[in-house]
């Protein structure tokens, strides 16, 4: 709880700072759940931009 899991940057081909998060299991992707996030709604997924 509470440990830093990366750093948002500005590498490679992109226009604007971003953060890429995968998480898996034996091979098999993971949905991701975030609590105590104030102001996004609805679900995560691929390709969704979250700007607060």
């Amino acid at each position: 709880m509470g440990q830093l899991l990366g750093g948002v940057g500005n590498s490679g081909n992109t226009t604007e700072p971003h953060l890429h998060l995968h998480a898996e299991r034996d091979g098999l992707g993971l949905d991701l759940r975030f609590t105590g996030i104030t102001g996004i709604t609805g679900t995560l997924h691929r390709g969704r931009t979250l700007r607060t």
